[in-house]
């Protein structure tokens, strides 16, 4: 009877193991930067230029910092769901990476920068509460960490309104996931299973951007790319047994991740002197990722289109916000 039960549960379990499809391969949910100006303009910013703004993105555009910058910043949001049985309210803090940029040169752009911006996050904790033949059990799925990533570049403007960038990067973290199963019975005793992922690599992103312009009718494009990046490091997964006074066995295998090439576009617009457009294609050829040399079939492409405007306020001191 008790190992009918466990076929059914461990059928069960997998059923519902959900979430984001890279968090089931080592990465995480994918972060892509809300500070600053992005927040509200689609969450990119390919080409979305500001003098004062560390553009996350497309390193060109640091040729046309006005002075030294830090940036950094912090996101908390709240998701609200209901349906016919119950409502949820669903809430989530992470830090959202700081950056720091100096010219060096402005007669031609040259400008560095620095920082470390978060590339993926494994935040959750979730409770379910479950009836298999009249035997209730518990299950807790937990993941936190994340990969993050340093970089740190130059700008360069050569000549006119045509600006380039580059950036080395380096890919970092340390994501764990555990699932706890407390079966409230004497019949069946505590297990749990954990899996700490630890990698690092090196990548690099090169942008160009042309115009450059804050005035009326202002208009700039940019491209960027971002390279492939091959992660290393190790997989240690901790099973604890369900027996009297618990046995935990242990096994460490190597880990490789291949992140694939990223590129984008972007245009900005000043409509008016205080009224920015701003819109962007992002595409990730997510078809060349693997881990430990093959390609999970669940993750395909994936496109992401922003767009967004700016409505700047008067820079009178006296006048109202139109």
């Amino acid at each position: 009877m008790r190992f009918k039960f466990l076929i059914l549960f461990f059928l069960y379990s997998i059923s519902i193991a959900g979430g984001s499809i890279y968090s089931r391969f080592g990465l995480g949910v994918l972060r892509f930067s809300t500070v600053d100006k992005t927040a509200g303009l689609g969450g990119l910013g390919i080409a979305l230029f500001d003098p004062i703004y560390i553009n996350r993105y497309n390193p060109a555009l640091w040729s046309e910092l006005a002075r030294v910058r830090v940036s950094g910043g912090y996101l908390y949001e709240g998701t609200s769901t209901q349906d016919r049985f119950k409502n949820t309210f669903l809430t989530s803090g992470n830090f959202d990476g700081v950056m720091f940029a100096i010219p060096l040169w402005k007669k031609y752009g040259l400008t560095f920068a620095t920082g470390v911006m978060p590339f993926s996050t494994a935040n959750y904790a979730v409770k379910k509460d479950s009836l298999i033949e009249n035997r209730y059990f518990s299950q807790l799925y937990k993941g936190e960490g994340g990969i993050s990533n340093f970089v740190f570049g130059f700008s360069f403007k050569p000549f006119g309104k045509l600006s380039i960038g580059v950036r080395g990067e380096y890919y970092f973290g340390t994501i764990i996931n555990s699932w706890d199963v407390d079966f409230g019975s004497s019949e069946f005793f505590f297990s749990r299973i954990k899996r700490e992922r630890n990698c690092g690599g090196l990548g690099f992103t090169a942008g160009i951007a042309y115009g450059l312009g804050v005035g009326r009718n202002s208009f700039t494009m940019g491209f960027v790319f971002s390279s492939p990046v091959n992660l290393k490091g190790l997989t240690s997964v901790e099973y604890t047994v369900p027996v009297p006074g618990g046995s935990t066995i242990s096994e460490v295998n190597e880990l490789k991740l291949k992140l694939p090439y990223r590129a984008g576009f972007g245009l900005s617009y000043f409509v008016r002197d205080r009224v920015q457009f701003s819109g962007d294609v992002y595409y990730q050829n997510w078809r060349k990722f693997e881990i430990n040399g093959e390609h999970p079939p669940e993750i395909t492409d994936a496109l992401r289109v922003g767009t967004g405007l700016e409505i700047l306020p008067s820079r009178e001191v006296t006048a109202g916000f139109f």
